[in-house]
């Protein structure tokens, strides 16, 4: 779906994301893969960074990070990729290796790809609403926009229940399997994979809160598709503007 108005309608609309490939996209995707099946427990905790950050509208999260659930069975682990991420691996004592900084160098061309995409956007928002400061925003907390990739463990029916980001904006870049959803009411309406370098981009908490509601966060959620017989991967950009 295609909008002409940035968030005129509160749901997920296309824009192209320059400098954004597909190499990328998939090297990114299998890097953390590859972590999850290689890395020893031991290796695993140290990539487990927390940044104290701001509490209710930024994750204290970096590096890679295991969400457990409520039922205590693993549901899915997570790289949150910031451009200073390697300098806070090497405060934990990780020396990268090779394959690695290979990997962190697509992270890092995605995040870029995806900084500067939301300062055009925010640029064009402060045309249509005024007063907000968007760009402003935008430019003043660039380094806490996160490029977080998802790799959900294999499980049937719900993978991601309903909620809404804590960014100001998401770029939802790409899903390996059929399963995104947004939710108005009780009405849920699916989405198709994006296609690099379109992505699908949408409003989170800080949108609302700085325009009092004036653009309304998105809840959205994730079901497998697959009967729990393979693994779903997700790469997002969270873009983050403070209201402050």
């Amino acid at each position: 779906m295609t909008v002409k108005a940035p968030f005129s309608g509160n749901v997920p609309f296309a824009r192209i994301v320059r400098g954004l490939h597909l190499k990328d996209v998939v090297a990114v995707q299998r890097g953390l893969a590859r972590f999850d099946s290689e890395a020893p427990p031991t290796i695993k905790n140290l990539w487990e960074i927390h940044v104290r950050r701001d509490p209710k509208y930024d994750e204290p999260d970096d590096g890679i990070i295991r969400r457990i659930g409520q039922d205590g069975q693993d549901h899915k682990v997570f790289l949150h990729y910031r451009p200073d991420l390697p300098q806070l691996l090497a405060g934990s004592g990780i020396r990268l290796k090779l394959w690695q900084c290979t990997w962190f160098a697509a992270c890092g061309r995605i995040w870029t790809a995806c900084a500067v995409a939301t300062d055009e956007l925010a640029k064009e928002m402060d045309k249509m609403r005024p007063g907000f400061r968007f760009a402003e925003r935008a430019a003043q907390y660039r380094d806490q926009h996160v490029l977080r990739v998802i790799k959900y463990d294999q499980r049937p029916n719900r993978l991601a229940d309903e909620h809404s980001d804590r960014s100001a904006i998401t770029f939802r870049i790409a899903e390996s399997h059929p399963g995104f959803y947004t939710k108005d009411g009780w009405n849920r309406q699916f989405y198709d994979a994006p296609a690099t370098p379109k992505v699908d981009c949408f409003a989170g908490d800080q949108l609302e809160h700085i325009t009092r509601g004036g653009i309304r966060r998105v809840w959205h959620g994730a079901d497998d598709s697959t009967g729990g017989a393979e693994t779903r991967s997700v790469v997002v950009f969270f873009g983050k503007m403070y209201p402050k």
